[in-house]
C-alpha cells in the first residue's frame, strides 16, 4: 500500500477553452454578438413567449438559433435580469468600445486590451512633464495613448486637448498638464465603472447559457473526489458535468456571486490603478463576509502547498497569458506537482504554451520538467496518464 506520502492526485486548471470545447458560446465575441443591436431585439422579442425545451444552436450568426434559445428560456426566472440587460446594453460604452478597438475573441485579448490602455496612460502621465508641446505630443503619440484618449470621449469626455490647441502651443501644453492627474483619475473612475457594468451583463448572458441543457456527455469521468480542480472560468460547468466534484476553486468568483474579478495585471502601474488590479480585487473577496471560503484563494493555495500529497497537473483550456501569471506562478512553483500534462488543439498554440509556460516558471529551457504537450483532438481520454 502506498503511504500517505506516494499518493498522487490530479489538480486540474481549466480555462475558457474548457467550455468552448463543450460547444458554449463563452468567448467575449459570442457575448458581444448576441448583443448587437439586431440580435438582442430578436431575443428580447422572444423571450417572452412560453417556454419550450427544444434543441440550441449557440451560434448567434443564425437569427433561428438566438429564437430557439429565447424559447429555451424560462423567462419568469430571470425576468429581472433580462430587463436590466435590456436598459443597460446601452450604456455599456467599454463594450462598443472594444468592438472599435480590437479582436476580444479571447479572454486574454479582452483583459490585455484594458491592460496596455491602463499602462500607456500611466506612462503618459509619468512622461507629461517632458513633452515640448502639445502638438508634438498628439502627433507621435502611441496607438494604445490614442485609444485610451478615445475610451475616454466615449464616456464622459473627460479629457479633450482639441479646445486647447486652438492658439498657441504653449497654452496647449499648459492646458494638458494642468488636466493630466484628473485625466488619470477620471480615466480609472470611468472604466473601473464599465467593467462593473461590463460583467454584470456578461453574468447574465452566461446565466441565460447555463439555463439551456447542454451538456450529454461527462468530460470529468477520470476526475474524483480525491482531486483539486482550479477553474479561471465564470461558468459553473464543472459542477453540471460532475456534481460529485466538491474540491474545486473559482479563481475569480462565478455566476452564482455577486461580484467576478475581471481586470489588469499589477506590472508597470501605480497603486492609482488599484481597483483595476486583479490580484487586488481577490484580497477584496477574501475580506468580504458575504463571499464563500470557497473562494478564498490564499487558503487555498495554502492548503495546495501543504499538502503532503503529490500532484500530476492538467491543464485544459487555459493559454497561461501574462493576465492571469500571477496565480499561475502560485500553483506551478509548487514542490508537490511532480507531472504537467498541458493541452492544446493547434500546433501555433502548442509553441505559444511552451514559451508562457517557461515565462511563468522562469526557465530558459525545459530540460529537467516532467511535462507532455497534448494535443486534444489525438486523445481518446483526457485526464489519464499517458
Amino acid at each position: 500500500m502506498k503511504s500517505e506520502v506516494e499518493k498522487r492526485h490530479k489538480l486540474l486548471v481549466i480555462g475558457n477553452g474548457f467550455d468552448l470545447y463543450l460547444g458554449l458560446p463563452t468567448k467575449y465575441s459570442d457575448f458581444a454578438l448576441f448583443c448587437n443591436q439586431d440580435n438582442w431585439k430578436i431575443f428580447y422579442e422572444n423571450c417572452k413567449s412560453e417556454n419550450q425545451n427544444g434543441k440550441v444552436v449557440f451560434d448567434w450568426n443564425n437569427q433561428q438559433n438566438i429564437i430557439d434559445f429565447a424559447l429555451a428560456i424560462d423567462y419568469e426566472k430571470v425576468q429581472n435580469d433580462i430587463e436590466y440587460m435590456n436598459e443597460n446594453i446601452k450604456n455599456c460604452f467599454l463594450f462598443n468600445f472594444l468592438l472599435e478597438y480590437g479582436d476580444i475573441s479571447a479572454w486574454n485579448n479582452f483583459e490585455g486590451i484594458l491592460d496596455k490602455l491602463c499602462k500607456q496612460i500611466q506612462r503618459y502621465c509619468d512622461e507629461v512633464e517632458g513633452l515640448p508641446n502639445i502638438n508634438q505630443n498628439i502627433k507621435y503619440m502611441e496607438a494604445d495613448m490614442i485609444a485610451a484618449i478615445r475610451l475616454l470621449r466615449f464616456t464622459k469626455g473627460c479629457f479633450n486637448p482639441e479646445p486647447a490647441m486652438v492658439g498657441n502651443s504653449k497654452r496647449a501644453n499648459d492646458f494638458l498638464k494642468d488636466r493630466i492627474s484628473e485625466c488619470k483619475a477620471e480615466f480609472i473612475t470611468c472604466l473601473k465603472s464599465q467593467i462593473d457594468l461590463f460583467n454584470k451583463l456578461f453574468m447574465i448572458y452566461l446565466k441565460l447559457i447555463e439555463m439551456v441543457p447542454y451538456i450529454n456527455f461527462n468530460i470529468l469521468e477520470n476526475i474524483t473526489n480525491d482531486d483539486l480542480v482550479v477553474s479561471f472560468n465564470y461558468t459553473t460547468t464543472v459542477n453540471k458535468i460532475n456534481n460529485n466534484i466538491y474540491n474545486i476553486h473559482y479563481i475569480h468568483s462565478n455566476i452564482i456571486y455577486k461580484d467576478i474579478i475581471t481586470g489588469i495585471s499589477n506590472e508597470e502601474v501605480t497603486k492609482d490603478f488599484a481597483p483595476l488590479i486583479k490580484s487586488f480585487q481577490r484580497d477584496y473577496h477574501n475580506t468580504r463576509d458575504d463571499i464563500s471560503s470557497t473562494i478564498n484563494y490564499y487558503k487555498w493555495i495554502d492548503k495546495l502547498k501543504k499538502n503532503n500529497e503529490k500532484f500530476v497537473v492538467y491543464v485544459f483550456g487555459h493559454s497561461l497569458s501574462n493576465i492571469d501569471y500571477d496565480v499561475l506562478r502560485d500553483i506551478f512553483n509548487n514542490d508537490n506537482i511532480i507531472e504537467y500534462n498541458i493541452y492544446f488543439n493547434k500546433e501555433e498554440s502548442k509553441n505559444k504554451l511552451v514559451d508562457n509556460f517557461k515565462e511563468i516558471m522562469h526557465i530558459n529551457s525545459l530540460n529537467g520538467i516532467n511535462i507532455k504537450f497534448i494535443n486534444v483532438n489525438n486523445c481518446p481520454k483526457l485526464f489519464v496518464n499517458y
